[in-house]
């Protein structure tokens, strides 16, 4: 009887009973629900952001067409900066991502507005204004350890840019004058 009693086991542990069965059907089924679950999860995430960059996408468009039809290069580009911090806190106002996030894109348009604001400064104490800006941009090699040479050097720069220009306005207005003009009337 014991014989059969260990055969019986033996057969038993390896041949799966119903029960069993019914338990690695369920925790199939169950697999099964949870990947769909993932999966639906994953796919709204993904229409969510893809839907994001789309609506972050036309604004730029729109707001790229509407400083192209801007003529002076100063209003087109505070267009431009403006255009971006709008675009930030409308990311801000839709936003429904955490405050990490939230706070994240408000040091993005505080940085934007600093550097807007020291570049008014400085075309505001320069005799020559928004040259000097515009030198000052064009160099961005420098750190900010370098900033006050990088300003001094700019405005040199726009000074003589400056110069240069009052000095071909001059010498136009000279060509008309020659001698041959004095001779008319002689």
């Amino acid at each position: 009887m014991a014989e059969k009693t260990a055969t019986s086991l033996i057969e038993s542990s390896s041949t799966p009973s119903i029960a069993q069965a019914d338990v690695v059907s369920q925790n199939s089924s169950s697999n099964s629900e949870l990947v769909d679950e993932v999966f639906s999860l994953f796919k709204g995430y993904l229409t969510s952001q893809l839907q994001e960059k789309g609506r972050q996408f036309e604004r730029s468009a729109k707001s790229d067409k509407e400083a192209a039809d801007i003529k002076y290069k100063g209003n087109r580009k505070q267009f431009e900066v403006n255009a971006q911090l709008d675009n930030i806190l409308t990311q801000i106002d839709e936003s429904t991502g955490s405050p990490a996030d939230i706070h994240k894109l408000v040091a993005e348009a505080k940085l934007i507005i600093k550097k807007r604001q020291k570049l008014i400064k400085i075309a505001d104490k320069s005799r020559d204004g928004w040259l000097v800006v515009q030198e000052y941009e064009t160099d961005d090699l420098a750190s900010d350890s370098e900033d006050e040479k990088k300003i001094r050097k700019a405005k040199a720069a726009a000074e003589k840019k400056r110069k240069e220009a009052k000095g071909n306005i001059g010498n136009t207005s000279k060509k008309f004058k020659s001698s041959s003009d004095f001779q008319l009337f002689r």
